[in-house]
């Protein structure tokens, strides 16, 4: 059992499987819908399915949405029946995402299958992904670890969510910079805080459920002219949640929930830098 921030991580032993059952079919096996077969990957069958298929469905716990579905054996004596009388087994599967925090994932040891309900789950973290552009059209992105950039250019920021749920919105709440990842708490230069603008340089352009671009002055910090660190904040939440945690405006009051990290640099999953010239 697994999960990815965009969908299902689910695998079948079908060894152990058959010698359970030995007439056991890897296409017989479905996540809860007729069409939902997995993968044949040796011996397993691999589910990986978005989240916004398959008869998925989610509720909100606190920090976490949580994804239920089953994985089922139809018992029929056609392949592909219409209508179902019975199962040979049973398992409910669970993805809890985090709302909050960078990408990881925990999998979880399955559990042997019987002839009765069981329910396996695991954990995971939703994923932004952030470009940066040398234009307010966002058509020419800038490249490279680190990039260059000139003093006062403009630098145009994407924050985009890496997940096709149209359930889940992202708001991005929180910029700010360091002269290095591990500068004292003093030398922290905000661009955004709690939705608001604080740099004057800085202006948030659009804002959607699943981005939001931005556009800052390159600049440089006194104690290190060669290198300047941006982090980003953000929180996911259910579409319909109107809460002040989770509506892309400017609250007025700065607050940090959760964290995720993210650099100048497209190709890292950390702290990166970019030079100034």
């Amino acid at each position: 059992m697994g999960c990815a921030s965009k969908g299902w991580n689910v695998a079948v032993n079908m060894t152990i499987l058959r010698a359970l059952y030995p007439d056991t079919g890897a296409s017989q096996i479905k996540l809860s819908e007729q069409d939902c077969t997995g993968q044949v990957m040796g011996d397993l069958v691999v589910f990986k399915q978005s989240y916004t298929k398959c008869s998925t469905t989610s509720k909100t716990t606190g920090d976490t949405l949580i994804y239920d579905n089953q994985l089922v054996y139809p018992e029929s004596r056609t392949p592909f029946p219409i209508i179902v009388h019975g199962y040979r087994w049973r398992v409910d599967v669970e993805c809890d995402v985090s709302r909050v925090e960078e990408v990881s994932t925990n999998f979880h040891p399955n559990r042997t299958i019987i002839n009765e309900n069981q329910h396996v789950s695991s954990s995971s973290h939703y994923k932004s992904e952030v470009k940066f552009f040398s234009d307010g059209t966002f058509y020419k992105q800038i490249f490279g670890n680190p990039i260059s950039l000139k003093t006062g250019e403009n630098v145009y920021v994407s924050v985009t969510m890496n997940s096709d749920d149209v359930q889940v919105k992202m708001r991005l709440h929180t910029c700010y910079t360091k002269p290095d990842p591990n500068a004292d708490a003093r030398l922290t230069y905000p661009l955004i805080q709690n939705g608001c603008v604080v740099d004057p340089d800085t202006h948030i352009l659009s804002q959607g459920t699943h981005e939001t671009r931005f556009v800052f002055s390159a600049f440089e910090f006194p104690q290190s002219h060669n290198s300047v660190y941006i982090f980003c904040n953000s929180t996911f939440c259910k579409t319909t949640d109107t809460s002040d945690r989770c509506t892309q405006v400017c609250h007025g009051s700065p607050a940090l929930v959760g964290r995720s990290l993210w650099t100048l640099d497209s190709y890292a999953d950390r702290q990166k830098r970019f030079m100034l010239t």
